[in-house]
């Protein structure tokens, strides 16, 4: 698989936005409400999945989440693109009855995204036409149980209509004032982490000769050089801390949390994928080898509901060989945004690398020291590897 160009992460951590796309406009006949409270909401409770949702997943059944909701629980996923696949969405003039993912927020709005599954973007708006934070929990429908990182793992179905344009921390998208919500997949943790086994790739910052600077806060990778990186995680054990939701207070004690467990295939040797593409030795590049310093390649892959208490403290959590010189023992994402619930409904055509790779950075005092580590997987797939037989 021909490497790609690095990942363009949201404006707040690199200083650039995503790449626009045009969002086309969906409908759907359905009374509009206004969205600035949820007292005048359609009330979704009482609609159980149907047989057509239960076959959204290879393999399902029906099961109540934490929360009281009714829900298909994806015991597993399509092997193949799209991994879940919801009954056809309703599109009548302007409004819409649809089934999305929802990506938590990634810049200074505090707006979310709602996807579509041919990776359409939607920002929930008020009656004014502005964007609803995702803290506004009274002027969002209750399935949301906003502001929560329940999101991650969640396929919804909404009822709305669609409005005009508006920007995006992921680009252009379109307007949508919601009329309801329901939850109606939830991803288990032993499918969530364990489609992630298999085969990685991507790239992560050339080292310099010489820094440029002294101290901690001396630069020295050159982010504009790209090394190329394959990675394999073949192993995966449950993490015992709990899953923190968005506050970074309360557990969510339905999904439990996987740390993956692997190695840089080409950290000292060079390595050949099927398709042709060549990963040569880290080692071989001496001192201008990301990781110079470690001895061996290994490396672990998890996720974090919350780091530090603070809210919206979500992160994917790679960390580096040991002994990696000018970084700290790991590094981290931006936000839980890449590998979550909207890519679960996309084919392989759909374009949105912001939901596909994982965009790394160590820890302070290192975060502007010039690394990056961009990956993703080689071949994704749904099978779900740490479930129990």
């Amino acid at each position: 698989m021909p490497l790609r160009s690095p990942f363009v992460a949201p404006s707040l951590l690199r200083g650039r936005a995503f790449a626009a796309s045009a969002a086309a406009v969906l409908s759907l006949g359905l009374v509009h409400c206004s969205s600035d409270s949820t007292a005048d909401e359609e009330d979704l409770s009482a609609v159980k999945p149907s047989t057509a949702e239960l076959a959204g997943c290879q393999s399902s059944k029906v099961q109540k989440t934490a929360t009281g909701e009714t829900v298909v629980e994806c015991l597993q996923p399509f092997q193949e693109q799209p991994f879940i696949r919801p009954p056809a969405d309703s599109l009548t003039g302007s409004s819409v009855k649809l089934y999305a993912g929802v990506s938590l927020p990634s810049d200074s709005t505090n707006a979310f995204v709602i996807w579509t599954r041919d990776g359409k973007r939607f920002v929930p708006v008020d009656s004014a036409g502005k964007a609803i934070p995702f803290t506004a929990s009274t002027k969002l429908p209750k399935a949301l149980h906003a502001p929560s990182n329940r999101e991650t793992f969640t396929i919804y179905q909404f009822t709305g209509t669609v409005g005009t344009s508006i920007t995006s921390a992921y680009g252009s998208a379109k307007k949508i004032h919601l009329t309801g919500a329901r939850a109606v997949y939830d991803i288990p943790g032993c499918v969530f982490d364990g489609h992630l086994i298999g085969t990685w790739e991507g790239t992560a910052s050339e080292r310099l000769s010489t820094p440029e600077g002294s101290g901690a806060w001396a630069k020295a990778f050159d982010d504009s050089k790209r090394v190329p990186l394959r990675i394999t995680f073949d192993s995966g054990k449950q993490q015992l801390s709990s899953f923190l939701d968005y506050d970074g207070k309360k557990k969510v004690t339905d999904q439990k949390t996987f740390m993956l467990e692997g190695t840089i295939e080409n950290f000292d040797k060079d390595v050949t994928a099927d398709d042709g593409t060549k990963f040569p030795s880290l080692t071989a590049m001496g001192t201008q080898n990301p990781f110079y310093g470690a001895a061996k390649g290994d490396v672990e892959l998890y996720r974090l509901g919350n780091m530090h208490g603070t809210p919206g403290d979500g992160h994917w959590v790679l960390t580096y060989p040991a002994g990696s010189q000018n970084l700290t023992g790991n590094g981290m994402t931006f936000t839980l945004t890449a590998q979550t619930a909207p890519s679960y409904l996309f084919d392989a055509s759909v374009a949105a690398d912001e939901l596909e790779s994982l965009d790394v950075r160590p820890h302070i005092p290192y975060t502007s020291n010039g690394h990056t580590v961009e990956i993703h997987p080689a071949a994704p797939n749904g099978e779900s590897g740490l479930c129990p037989n």
